[in-house]
């Protein structure tokens, strides 16, 4: 996983209704990030919910 500073570049979350979002680090400084959500029918973003749902089952 890419760093800058004490803070990942990038983190996904999922939404309630399965929305997938990435967000990029925006301030090293303060650890802001700009969120948006991914496009339908990313791969990428499917590999998001499979890891998220994953996680979700280990708690």
């Amino acid at each position: 996983m890419a760093r800058r500073g004490n803070w990942p570049q990038n983190v996904w979350a999922v939404d309630d209704n399965g929305v997938v979002y990435e967000a990029q680090l925006t301030n090293q400084g303060t650890g802001e990030y700009h969120g948006y959500p991914m496009k339908l029918g990313d791969c990428f973003a499917d590999f998001v919910v499979a890891e998220w749902t994953r996680r979700a089952n280990e708690t």
